[in-house]
């Protein structure tokens, strides 16, 4: 019983006895923080004092006239040209900026600092930004010589210092959840237009337009387009933006229209159509006025266009579409076997190609498939060259900020609401290198889409004369044939363990192919032959299997390869499948190639600026930590090529930087395409 005599024990509470004195916790003041608040307190009593005067006795005219003899810009609204001239009298005119010319610096309330208007190049403005600027004397107007205010226009300002409240010097954290990430999302993709855009002549129609059905784009008695695509990007001020101007006729009757449409890259945009009956030249003056506007060029000049510092930058974007034809392989009368009419269909895929551009981040509304021009890729790498160039002599932002923008408005890419990343390492220049690769493939399978050979021959079944233009003999291996057994085994053995790897691959076809003019290029005479693996996406291979595996040009950076600019192979299968981006029932396409070797020059670690290997080699050997085991290794006896078959083993060394070996050549006439492997990817449980 004593333990519940205790447990019911009354406990002694503060009013009984004495009362207990408790001390008030007293908060400490940091003296710096009363004098901040302090100043902050006067200079916002000082700035509304100048601002209720301005207001109530400054007239419009007058406002004007203040600003630009203190060479100041002004605003159409009297509000806005008062709070510049509030911040003016205050805290003084600020000095016009040193690092761009003709640059004038202004407040910005959003990010509170003093920022620069002005531009360092046509393609960007400049970032230059201060809190407290230099500041020079304030100038009044004659006009206003004799006082009309109740305060003394001070020639000097009347606070030297602005100061800001130190929760402006907090950056927020950033804030990853789930609801967060999902409203991220929403907001960075926009939705696609519901109405699809016709193609006319050659030319993509606004399908929002209401008289879309019934017009085509205007083209003159001299041959001139009335057509132009635009774009603007700069990073420094999240712009991303097309603009899009057609002048339009009725299909049947004289009438005109201008149509006009912007947004934001990656986005539908917003249109305007302008309605001007009869009247062809009010049509053209609209044009033309709308195109000056937006381009600050004027239309005669278009085929001199110089880039204006405040202006878009025209985007060669005219398409022809219509010349794309849909396969459908069970309906084809070609004699084509039929796993090469399901090759040549999957090849030529329209909506693959769409899908490789939208995967690369590609605005495939502003950049149509059919204007992928090579110059435009060349005119890019060599921006990525540059980049790197500057990257690697640690050259000032505003530089990197330039040849971003430049880069950008040659390839819109669809961001959302956010700016484009800044193209400020080495890691992103290589990304953007591989999309300029992929796009050279794309381009090359637009180029044979619109080839004129064989579109004479009206019965000729598509795929018949997709096939004939690739300039490649396609025969399908037999599966009891020894060439399916040792590639079969080269594939399955070859792979790496669930380790590396989330997928296990399952050959479904395997094409023998033989390129026009490959056989004599090849050279035989270097040895050491080895059929190696190459991945590539499914996208790419009209242009590989009709053009061949190509080095990149001379444009390109270094940084986009490993060992420098060459054709890169593996001994792994696992190692070119990571190329394949298979984006349809879980398939891709793999290439095996006879390549010759000779003699090897072996690399423990990887180096960008190897032009070639060193005297009396002909290939380099990036040495990686997962190999084919020997004891396996095969020989196709007809050829006497030496196919590395062996079950994957960890050397486990950590010497070197690769997972996987790879092999380089440097001379297109080192490598000839033999056969080409359509595999499965099944995922690992």
């Amino acid at each position: 019983m004593k333990f519940l005599i205790l447990f019911f024990r009354k406990r002694k509470s503060l009013g009984d006895g004495a009362a207990t004195f408790i001390p008030e916790k007293k908060l400490k003041i940091d003296p710096t923080e009363t004098e901040l608040l302090n100043k902050l307190k006067r200079q916002t009593n000082t700035v509304s004092k100048i601002r209720k005067d301005l207001t109530a006795r400054l007239l419009d005219d007058d406002a004007v006239d203040f600003l630009k003899i203190n060479n100041r810009y002004f605003c159409k609204s009297l509000r806005a040209n008062i709070e510049i001239l509030t911040d003016c009298i205050v805290f003084g005119v600020p000095e016009k900026c040193k690092i761009c010319p003709r640059g004038t610096l202004s407040y910005c309330s959003i990010q509170h600092t003093y920022k620069c208007s002005g531009k360092l190049t046509p393609y960007s403005s400049c970032p230059h930004h201060d809190r407290n600027p230099p500041r020079v004397d304030l100038r009044v107007p004659q006009s206003l010589k004799k006082n009309v205010f109740k305060f003394f226009l001070p020639k000097r300002a009347i606070l030297n210092i602005r100061y800001y409240p130190k929760s402006f010097d907090i950056t927020p954290p950033a804030c990853s959840s789930p609801l967060v990430n999902k409203l991220k999302n929403r907001r960075s993709s926009f939705p696609e237009c519901d109405k699809k855009a016709l193609s006319k002549d050659g030319c993509i129609i606004d399908g929002r337009c209401e008289f879309s059905k019934f017009v085509h784009v205007f083209i003159d008695t001299d041959g001139t387009l009335y057509q132009i695509f635009m774009g603007l990007t700069d990073i420094n001020r999240n712009v991303n933006s097309f603009c899009k101007l057609q002048l339009l006729k009725h299909n049947k009757k004289d009438e005109y229209f201008v149509y006009e449409g912007r947004g934001r890259m990656g986005s539908a945009g917003t249109y305007q159509t302008y309605y001007f009956e009869e009247d062809l030249c009010g049509a053209k003056m609209e044009f033309e006025r709308i195109f000056l506007d937006v381009s600050k060029n004027h239309w005669e000049d278009r085929q001199n266009f110089v880039k204006n510092p405040f202006g878009y930058d025209i985007l060669e974007m005219e398409v022809a579409e219509n010349k794309l034809q849909s396969f459908d392989v069970s309906t084809s009368k070609s004699n084509l076997p039929i796993p090469i009419k399901s090759l040549i269909t999957n090849i030529f895929d329209i909506k693959i190609m769409k899908e490789t551009l939208k995967s690369l981040d590609i605005d495939t509304e502003k950049m149509p498939l059919g204007k992928i021009s090579k110059t435009s890729i060349l005119k890019a790498m060599y921006v990525l060259s540059r980049l790197e160039f500057e990257i690697g002599k640690d050259a000032q932002s505003t530089e990197i900020l330039d040849l971003s923008n430049r880069f950008y408005t040659l390839f819109p890419h669809g961001c959302g609401g956010n700016a484009p990343p800044l193209l400020n390492n080495l890691q992103i220049i290589h990304e953007k290198v591989k999309l300029l690769n992929d796009l050279s493939q794309l381009e090359i399978a637009f180029s044979i889409i619109h080839d004129e050979t064989f579109e004479d021959d009206m019965d000729a079944d598509p795929i018949d004369k997709y096939y004939e233009k690739l300039h490649c003999k396609i025969s399908v291996l037999s599966s009891d044939s020894k060439e399916f057994k040792i590639i079969e085994s080269y594939l399955t053995k070859n792979q790496a363990s669930k380790d590396f790897i989330d997928y296990n691959l399952e050959i479904l076809d395997i094409f023998k192919i033989q390129r026009d003019n490959e056989e004599s290029r090849f050279n035989l005479q270097i040895g050491n032959r080895h059929l190696l693996w190459h991945g590539s996406r499914i996208s790419n291979f009209a242009g590989i299997l009709s053009k061949g595996l190509k080095i990149a040009p001379p444009e390109a950076p270094a940084n986009g390869y490993m060992f420098g600019k060459g054709i890169y192979f593996a001994d792994m299968v696992s190692k070119s499948a990571q190329y394949c981006d298979s984006l349809r029932d879980d398939q891709g396409y793999l290439l095996l190639c006879e390549v010759a070797l000779g003699k090897i020059e072996r690399k423990r670690n990887h180096d960008s600026r190897i032009k070639k290997p060193k005297n009396g080699k002909s290939s380099i050997k990036g040495l990686g930590q997962i190999v084919p085991e020997k004891c396996d290794f095969s020989t196709l006896i007809e050829d006497g090529i030496t196919v590395p078959i062996g079950k994957a083993i960890n050397l486990g060394s950590k010497n070197y930087s690769l997972i996987y070996n790879e092999y380089i050549v440097y001379d297109e006439a080192q490598v000839k395409m033999k056969y080409l492997v359509r595999a499965k990817f099944n995922k690992n449980n």
